[in-house]
């Protein structure tokens, strides 16, 4: 999952974002593990120039 936040494609990433904002609420502590991962990759976006994929 996380490998898609860094893909060169923006549909991709704009998927993974909408669909990590989902199972965020469902995995809540489940996410320990892989937080780190996660927020690199969120990160990453955050300087995206497409408006899609950071609005996501």
């Amino acid at each position: 999952f996380v490998p898609r936040l860094g893909d060169m494609h923006k549909k991709v990433k704009q998927k993974a974002l909408d669909v990590l904002a989902e199972i965020v609420g469902i995995l809540k502590d489940g996410l320990n593990p892989v937080i780190i991962c996660l927020v690199e990759g969120i990160t990453n976006n955050l300087n995206s120039k497409d408006p899609g994929v950071y609005a996501a």
